[in-house]
This record gives structure tokens, C-alpha cells and sequence, in this order.
């Protein structure tokens, strides 16, 4: 059929086949009205490839997101994680130092009681005796001090958690020392002038 008669924009194919002709033959045929459409038709398939190329940016970005929230999530997830088993570790180390406390302030006692019996007698010379015990050499893996005040032994260990406790010794005579626990010397002397004195310090 050619490129002669009735054509419309869909059989706008045959036009390559029209370039043979000259330019003012083609205008003739078609009309400057069916370039206008053709550009139109052009014009608006730009506009739907930018807008696929928008599409296929966007969807490349998702991944991206997602391993950023998924990085993000992991970060807070660990955190929770380390911050429980602190509390925990925390926690544990507190009960198990109160009750290794108690114990120490026991074995304090009971070497000064191997030392004094609370009986009170003159002598015209100081006596001196001593006994060792073994305290442990730390609490609830804790570094600590065991020290007199007054008439009694303040226990401290250093944390975290601190944890400190006061132990009662019972005999009213005066106090002196400090030890940091291990083999620890508790020396009881009674001087002529009737003053008893219980001094405590590591061996």
C-alpha cells in the first residue's frame, strides 16, 4: 500500500519507508499535525522511562534501609543483653559477698575470743599472746578491708556493688589494726597498767 492514503499515528511504522520522499512530499501526505502527535507520543514516553528509573532507584534503596534498622536493632539488642547479665553479675556478686562477710567477721571474732576470755587480772609485767587465722583473701571476688572501729569490725569490700558490714565484737577493751584478709595475725596484750589492747594486721 505505501505511504499514500489514510494513515493514522499507529501505522506512523511506515514512515521510514517514506524518507525516500522528500521532506515537503511527506509534509503534504501527512500533515505537520502528525509530527506534533508523534512528538507528543514521544514526549510522554521519556516522562514514564524517568519515572521507571525513580521506581528502580527507590526499590535499590530498600535494601539498604532495611540493613541499616536491622544493624540498628542488633546494636540495641546487644545492649540489653550486656545490661541484664551486669545486673545479674551484680546482683550475684552482692548475696555471695554479704554471706562471705558474715563469715569473715565470724573468724575474727572467734580468734579474739581464743585470746580474751573477758577475765580481768593484775599483773607487774605485759602479757602477750597471739593467734592466726586464715581470712579469705578476697570477698565475692571483690578486693576488701577489714578494720576495727570502736569495739567492732567494719568489713568493706570493694565493688562494684560496694558492700560493707559491721560486726559486733562484744568485749570492751580497745581495738587497733587492719588487715586486707589472707593469713592475718590477731595479737592480744594486756599491760600492767591494766589496759587491754586487741591489735589485728595481715601476717
Amino acid at each position: 500500500m505505501g505511504c499514500y492514503g489514510n494513515m493514522s499515528l499507529k501505522k506512523f511504522s511506515c514512515l521510514p519507508i517514506c524518507r525516500l520522499f522528500k521532506i515537503p512530499d511527506i509534509l503534504q501526505e501527512f500533515g505537520s499535525q502528525t509530527f506534533l502527535n508523534h512528538d507528543a507520543h514521544v514526549t510522554i514516553t521519556q516522562q514514564k522511562y524517568k519515572r521507571l528509573q525513580r521506581s528502580l532507584r527507590s526499590k535499590g534503596q530498600n535494601p539498604l534501609i532495611s540493613h541499616a534498622l536491622s544493624i540498628v536493632l542488633l546494636m540495641v539488642l546487644v545492649g540489653a543483653i550486656v545490661s541484664s547479665l551486669n545486673t545479674v553479675r551484680s546482683d550475684f556478686r552482692s548475696f555471695i559477698g554479704t554471706h562471705e562477710i558474715e563469715n569473715t567477721c565470724e573468724l575474727i571474732k572467734s580468734g579474739i575470743e581464743k585470746l580474751y576470755t573477758g577475765e580481768r587480772y593484775n599483773s607487774s609485767v605485759n602479757i602477750t599472746s597471739r593467734v592466726f587465722v586464715s581470712l579469705p583473701e578476697r570477698i565475692g571476688d571483690m578486693n576488701y578491708r577489714a578494720r576495727f572501729v570502736n569495739d567492732s569490725a567494719i568489713i568493706e569490700a570493694f565493688g562494684p556493688p560496694s558492700i560493707n558490714d559491721t560486726c559486733r565484737i562484744g568485749f570492751n577493751i580497745t581495738y587497733r589494726g587492719s588487715t586486707s584478709g589472707g593469713r592475718t595475725e590477731i595479737n592480744y596484750t594486756r599491760f600492767s597498767e591494766g589496759i587491754d589492747l586487741i591489735f589485728m594486721g595481715r601476717a
